[in-house]
């Protein structure tokens, strides 16, 4: 019996077609989590990473599991104790970015992943004052993707 497909690999792998495809500017990466390594990875760089939650599974028709993968997009920048620089270009990535994943819908949903058949957006921290406070700029939008896979 051949191995299931690696779902989540395959949805990282298209967040991040989709995402670069927008040509932004800063690199788009997929890692575990959000981080940035000073001297390594670029000044400002959107991370793609499955979120800290743990996945839900969830019941669907006749009795079959559907799994929803909670996918994180960060944008992480230097902030340089500015807080008025890059306000609009930030909030212009974070709005592109969500209309990707958003209505009016693409066919498929997603290009490679298999089964998806549902995206949701959950805006989370926007240009958190914390960070900002140490000298980061950071958002964070939570897509929810669920699969019948």
């Amino acid at each position: 019996m051949p191995a299931p497909p690696d779902v989540l690999a395959a949805i990282l792998t298209d967040f991040r077609t989709l995402i670069a495809g927008l040509s932004l500017g800063p690199p788009v990466v997929v890692r575990k989590g959000a981080k940035k390594e000073p001297g390594v990875d670029a000044a400002t760089q959107i991370t793609i990473s499955k979120a800290v939650e743990a996945e839900r599974k969830i019941k669907i028709a006749f009795g079959h599991l559907a799994t929803v993968w909670p996918i994180e997009v960060t944008l992480i920048a230097p902030n340089n104790d500015d807080f008025v620089t890059n306000m609009g270009t930030y909030s212009s990535y974070r709005q592109q970015i969500a209309a990707l994943f958003g209505p009016p819908y693409a066919s498929p949903l997603l290009p490679t992943a298999p089964g998806v058949y549902n995206l949701a957006i959950r805006p989370k921290d926007y240009l958190n004052r914390g960070d900002m406070a140490n000298n980061v700029d950071r958002w964070t939008l939570v897509v929810d993707v669920y699969t019948a896979i």
